[in-house]
């Protein structure tokens, strides 16, 4: 819950960068992260941020609590992503994200 307090502030400080540097940065969505399905709040969270009138776009795509997440700024070969984030389904998120990141992304160039 706390961490959704900040969204209006990094899209405020978004909106300046493209000012400063004179191009617009097109808001793509919101990621949710450290997500708990079997969490009400997590769950009322996630349906509020969608009504959110002032939130683009909520990302399809969550991205649930678990260490290999937690982990993943840790530098450590492990020679695919695959491997890395194992075969609890976080590789999966992971690629579901990325496929919504790049169709919305596509669909704000046409």
């Amino acid at each position: 819950m706390l961490s959704t307090y900040g969204i209006p502030q990094i899209q405020t400080r978004v909106r300046k960068i493209g000012h400063e540097i004179g191009r617009t940065i097109v808001e793509l969505g919101v990621v949710i992260t450290k997500y708990k399905a079997n969490s009400a709040v997590h769950r009322s969270t996630a349906m509020r941020l969608r009504r959110d009138p002032t939130i683009q776009h909520v990302l399809p795509s969550y991205i649930n609590e678990a260490n290999s997440v937690a982990a993943a700024a840790e530098f450590t070969s492990y020679g695919t992503l695959r491997v890395k984030y194992g075969n609890q389904g976080q590789f999966d998120q992971f690629r579901g994200l990325t496929m919504d990141v790049m169709t919305e992304a596509q669909e704000k160039i046409r």
